[in-house]
């Protein structure tokens, strides 16, 4: 993890983190999962992190692996469908939770992975509480850094602070495609 870490940040990667956890001896995953503890390494702007993650650090249950593996592809659309029917299995829910509210963190939308963690649960309860009868509301995240052109667009009337450029355009797109994969 040290040695990838370093070399992203020597190719100057603006944020990220590099994770892998053990499932058991000789057999590990590289990504952060709610199943194993998380060997993490920050990268650019958040070179500072360092050290294990635990489900528990973040207020979710231990999961056990076998919530979290894939097989082939008719397998895996059918988890992916019951994860998007909240039929899914809690590891995995919980796991996604955690990856979507840490890219919410590495891009700066939130202050802290506790608090995009916060912001889904509160969707996922309101969902639970509110929505009887409707289809869920879902979140999707585009994440993708690069420069951009901030400023204000509009006409005299009517004037948006905005971001604009190619960067932008394809953190939008892998937004929408979240409508279609989750």
């Amino acid at each position: 993890v040290p040695v990838l870490a370093g070399a992203l940040d020597a190719l100057g990667t603006r944020a990220g983190l590099v994770v892998h956890g053990t499932i058991e001896p000789g057999r590990g995953i590289d990504e952060l999962t709610t199943a194993t503890d998380n060997l993490v390494r920050g990268v650019g702007t958040r070179r500072e992190v360092a050290g294990t993650w635990r489900a528990a650090d973040f207020g979710l249950a231990p999961a056990p692996f076998a919530d979290l593996a894939g097989g082939d592809l008719p397998e895996n659309l059918a988890r992916v469908e019951s994860l998007l029917e909240g039929k899914a299995p809690r590891g995995l829910e919980d796991t996604v939770v955690l990856n979507a509210a840490t890219g919410l963190w590495l891009t700066g939308r939130v202050d802290a992975v506790r608090a995009g963690l916060g912001m889904l649960r509160r969707l996922r309860g309101f969902n639970a509480r509110s929505r009887k009868g409707q289809p869920p509301i879902h979140i999707g995240v585009g994440l993708n850094t690069g420069l951009v052109m901030a400023g204000a667009l509009g006409s005299p009337n009517r004037i948006e602070t905005t971001v604009i450029s190619d960067a932008v355009n394809l953190a939008s797109r892998l937004e929408s495609l979240t409508k279609t994969y989750g």
